[in-house]
């Protein structure tokens, strides 16, 4: 994949991994049924909510969703070009239709990597949508 972003272009940008060990206290998990652990392999850098960036360690997140019947997705979060276009893609990769909600993304868009991910995420059948359109397909007329 075009859009791998280890070494010096995660050093441009400032990456910086902090552990955290627990939740904040504050943080209620009454209505959470799963929790991933993500990025706790300091071997496997982890994008994608969907696959650590080996590209073939699961995260369990694909089998999770199938089991409840999801078959279309809609992300949102950051980085577009990081996180969510891994996710989207590795959405399609696992069978799920993908919909990256654009305006509920932020993007780092280092040398051209927004640019780039929008380009992979189109060939890989994401589709790209705005939360307006949206919310106007679910409005009664």
């Amino acid at each position: 994949m075009g859009i791998q972003r280890k070494g010096a272009a995660a050093q441009r940008v400032g990456f910086r991994v902090k552990r955290i060990r627990q939740f904040h206290p504050e943080l209620s998990l009454r209505g959470a049924e799963l929790i991933l652990r993500k990025g706790f392999r300091r071997a496997i850098d982890s994008y994608s909510a969907f696959f650590e960036n080996d590209r073939s360690t699961p995260t369990g997140l694909g089998a999770y969703l199938r089991e409840r019947g999801f078959r279309s997705l809609y992300l949102a979060g950051l980085a577009t070009d990081f996180c969510v276009a891994f996710s989207a893609i590795d959405a399609r990769r696992a069978g799920f239709a993908a919909h990256v909600v654009e305006d509920a993304c932020r993007a780092i868009d280092v040398g051209g990597s927004l640019d780039a991910a929008w380009r992979e995420m189109r060939a890989a059948g994401v589709e790209r949508v705005r939360s307006e359109d949206r919310l106007r397909k679910r409005s009664p007329a």
